[in-house]
């Protein structure tokens, strides 16, 4: 059992060949955001699925704030957000320390109810309104 928890400790810490400045476990964390995000699994968030999941994480969305959501993060100029592009995005907000009320905020977007847990329909729930499927394996 050590050695076990020995072997998932040093792969959590150990650093990502991608992003020196990162584990590789917080490149893993940041990949399950982005393909939250990435619907289709193009390997890109296009402009309609950063839309579809703002707006199911609450927040009202008009194509213009989109747009120029992506103008902001779209280094490569391509219309879309690819995974380096949206890492960034995520060391950048991570870099500001989030406060209290912030996490609180997004718990409540996920804890519908407001029973103070996050439950798997809970999380169905979010995943069915980014087009993601919860199997229950």
């Amino acid at each position: 059992v050590w050695e076990e928890q020995k072997a998932v400790f040093e792969t959590m810490s150990k650093k990502s060949p991608i992003r020196p400045d990162l584990t590789e476990a917080e490149v893993m964390e940041i990949r399950e955001a982005f393909n939250l995000f990435d619907a289709d699994g193009s390997g890109k968030i296009s402009p309609n699925e950063l839309k579809v999941a703002m707006q199911s994480l609450g927040f009202e969305t008009k194509n213009q704030m989109i747009y120029e959501m992506i103008q902001r993060l779209d280094k490569d100029k391509s219309g879309d957000i690819d995974f380096e592009e949206f890492t960034e995005l995520m060391v950048s907000s991570t870099d500001k320390k989030d406060t209290k009320e912030d996490i609180m905020h997004v718990f409540n977007l996920f804890d519908h109810d407001g029973g103070g847990k996050i439950t798997l329909e809970d999380l169905r729930r979010v995943a069915d309104d980014l087009g993601e499927e919860i199997t229950d394996d």
